[in-house]
């Protein structure tokens, strides 16, 4: 079964995706030591950004496209970061963010596309 938006596999958009948002988190994480207000608004647009992966991910696994468990363990790793954000703070969260989805890309992209 194919899914396709824009005439590219679902699974290409969110590979593209993935990769926007290893910048955007980077982004945010490097202007944090410049301008911490400019960074949470980066990392606002990034959150927002990965509600619709997460989202173009729920559509993948309900058309029936599936990725190694790796994946999606790192996948849901930030939500289960959120809690805890305050107390390590906001620069090293949004380090985690970035390490983390750097390894859920990783792991997604070893399954290929």
């Amino acid at each position: 079964m194919s899914f396709k938006l824009l005439n590219m596999p679902i699974s290409t958009i969110h590979h593209i995706i993935g990769g926007i948002l290893l910048l955007i988190y980077l982004s945010a994480f490097i202007i944090a030591f410049l301008k911490e207000d400019f960074s949470r608004k980066i990392r606002m647009f990034g959150d927002i950004i990965l509600f619709f992966q997460y989202l173009i991910g729920i559509l993948m696994l309900i058309i029936g496209l599936r990725n190694v468990n790796l994946h999606y363990v790192f996948a849901l790793l930030p939500v289960i970061l959120i809690p805890f954000s305050k107390k390590l703070g906001y620069k090293i969260t949004t380090l985690l963010f970035f390490i983390i989805i750097f390894l859920a890309y990783l792991s997604g992209i070893k399954r290929g596309l």
